[in-house]
């Protein structure tokens, strides 16, 4: 079974849209190369988190983000 890390620095890019479904693109998710870069949509939820989705073949991944307080 792949181990996978609990805590990762995430960077990226993403253009606003006004119905709340941006799109852009992230680093960090890819174990084995931390600076590559991944496509995802991200579904606002409300004003302090929202779920991406991976939109690239490289990987899945789905995810949930929040503000930091």
């Amino acid at each position: 079974m792949a181990r996978t890390a609990k805590n990762f620095a995430v960077s990226g890019t993403f253009a606003p849209a006004a119905d709340g479904v941006w799109t852009g693109t992230l680093a960090g998710f890819d174990p084995s190369n931390r600076g590559s870069t991944g496509s995802f949509t991200l579904y606002l939820v409300d004003g302090t988190q929202g779920v991406l989705i991976d939109t690239d073949t490289g990987q899945l991944v789905l995810g949930r983000v929040e503000r930091a307080p």
